[in-house]
C-alpha cells in the first residue's frame, strides 16, 4: 500500500478480521512496527459488519475439510452464502463460503484477491462459488503456479483475482514460476468461456481451441466413455491402514487366521501397471512382504475369534477407533465395502492412468478405484480395456 502512495496511518481505511485473538495482537504489533495502524475485528468472519464497501479483499482464507467443519460455524458460513445465492453442499470445504462472503464486502467495482486451493477449479461442490464469481465480476484470473509457493504445504494453491461488476462470460489463467514471476511479465494470460458457469475449469488448462477439437471428436460416434462399458467406484477406506492391512507375519505375530482377514490389492498402485492383477501376483506380494491382507473379522461381536478380540483390544488401546472414519461407523472395527471389481483403475501415481484386469478376483483400498463392468461387456471389456489404457497419447511438434 505504501507502494502505491498510501500514507503512514491507516486505521480508517485498513480494517481486518481475525478469530485468533494472539493473531490480532501480532498482527497490530507488525503494523506498529511499520509505523502503520490498522483496526482488526477479533470475530468469526461471518458475524462481521463491514461499517464501508471496500476497494480491496484481500486474504488467504482458512482451508478446513467438511469431516472437521462443523457445528455453528460451519452453519453460519452456508448461511452466508445462501444470502449471495450460493447453495454449498455438505461435502464444501471451508475457504468455499469465505469466497463468497468476502466478495460481499466489496464495492461494484472492487477488486478481490484471494489465495485458494487448486480444487476451485475441478471439484464438484465448488461449481456454485465457479458460477457465482462468473456472475459477479467483469473481470476473473486465476494465476497458476508451477512451483509450490508454501514451503511445507503439499495443497496446490492459485490466486483468484477478481474485479468489477459482472457478469462474464469466461475467465482468464495465467501460469507463473513462482512469486518472484508475479513482479514480473511472467506468462501471457488464455481466456476460456466455460458451457455454464459452473462447469469444472480444468479445461482452461489446454487452448480453448484444442479443447473445442476434443469435444468435436469425443462426440461423435467412435468414442465412448467409461461409464459406457460399466461403474466406477472408490475403494474402502479403513481410516488407518497401518492397523487395518497386514502382512502375512502380521496376521502370525497376531494369531489371526483367515477368518479373520479379507484378501486385498495391497495399498498402492505401483504393482497394477500391467494388463493384469492375476492371483500369481497377489501370493507372490503377499509372499514379500506385502500388506495383502485387512483385519476384517466377523460382523457379529459375538462370533469374534480370541485373536481377533485381543487384536481389537490392540487397537483400541493405540486409540485407532477415535479416527474419523473409525469413530463414525459401528462397529469401529469394520471396514466398509467390500466389493471386488472386475478392473483397477489407478490414480495419483506420477503416471497416466491405467486400467488393470482384476483376475485376483480381490477388493481394494481408495489408493486405486474400481471399475464393474456391464455383464454383457465384462469378457471384453477386460481384455481389451486394459490395452487401450496404454495407448500413448497423441503428440504434437513444433508450434503445431
Amino acid at each position: 500500500m505504501r507502494a502505491l502512495g498510501a500514507p503512514g496511518m491507516l486505521a480508517d481505511q485498513l480494517h481486518g478480521v481475525e478469530l485468533h485473538e494472539p493473531s490480532v495482537t501480532q498482527a497490530l504489533a507488525l503494523l506498529g512496527e511499520e509505523g502503520m495502524a490498522a483496526t482488526i475485528a477479533n470475530e468469526n468472519f461471518f458475524d462481521f459488519q463491514p461499517p464501508t464497501n471496500y476497494a480491496a479483499v484481500v486474504g488467504n482464507p482458512p482451508y478446513i475439510r467438511y469431516q472437521n467443519f462443523s457445528g455453528e460455524a460451519r452453519e453460519k458460513s452456508r448461511e452466508a452464502a445462501l444470502t449471495q445465492g450460493v447453495e454449498l453442499t455438505g461435502l464444501a470445504s471451508s475457504w468455499a463460503s469465505f469466497v463468497v462472503q468476502a466478495s460481499r464486502f466489496l464495492s461494484p467495482q472492487g477488486r478481490l484477491g484471494l489465495v485458494l486451493p487448486a480444487e476451485l477449479m475441478t471439484v464438484n461442490y465448488a461449481a456454485g462459488v465457479r458460477r457465482f464469481l462468473l456472475e459477479r465480476f467483469a473481470s476473473v484470473r486465476l494465476v497458476l503456479f508451477d512451483k509450490r509457493i508454501f514451503p511445507g504445504v503439499l495443497e496446490e494453491v492459485v490466486l483468484l483475482l477478481a474485479e468489477g461488476t459482472g457478469p462474464t462470460d469466461r475467465f482468464e489463467v495465467q501460469h507463473v514460476r513462482n512469486l518472484a514471476d508475479l513482479n514480473a511479465n511472467g506468462r501471457s494470460a488464455s481466456a476460456w468461456s466455460p458451457t455454464d458457469r459452473g462447469d469444472k475449469w480444468l479445461p482452461a488448462l489446454i487452448s480453448q481451441a484444442a479443447a473445442e477439437g476434443y469435444a468435436q471428436l469425443t462426440g461423435g460416434d467412435e468414442f465412448s466413455t467409461l461409464a459406457d462399458w460399466g461403474d466406477t467406484s472408490l475403494g474402502m477406506v479403513s481410516g488407518n491402514n497401518r492397523y487395518f492391512t497386514l502382512t502375512v507375519a502380521d496376521a502370525q505375530e497376531h494369531s489371526l487366521a483367515e477368518g479373520d482377514l479379507l484378501r486385498i490389492s495391497p495399498p498402492g498402485s505401483q504393482h497394477l501397471r500391467g494388463m493384469t492383477f492375476a492371483r500369481a501376483a497377489w501370493h507372490e506380494m503377499a509372499a514379500h512382504g506385502a500388506r495383502a491382507y485387512l483385519f476384517y473379522p466377523d460382523q457379529s461381536a459375538n462370533s469374534l475369534s480370541v485373536a481377533a478380540r485381543r487384536y481389537i483390544d490392540l487397537g483400541e488401546s493405540q486409540g485407532v477407533q477415535n479416527a474419523y472414519k473409525c469413530r463414525k461407523r459401528r462397529p469401529w472395527w469394520r471396514v466398509p465395502g467390500r466389493r471386488v471389481p472386475d478392473l483397477f483403475l489407478t490414480y495419483m501415481n506420477h503416471d497416466t492412468p491405467r486400467l488393470c484386469a482384476n483376475e485376483a478376483r480381490v477388493p481394494h483400498l481408495n489408493s486405486v478405484h474400481g471399475v464393474t463392468l456391464q455383464p454383457e461387456v465384462r469378457q471384453e471389456g477386460m481384455e481389451l480395456l486394459p490395452v487401450a489404457s496404454l495407448s500413448e497419447p497423441f503428440k504434437t511438434t513444433g508450434s503445431g
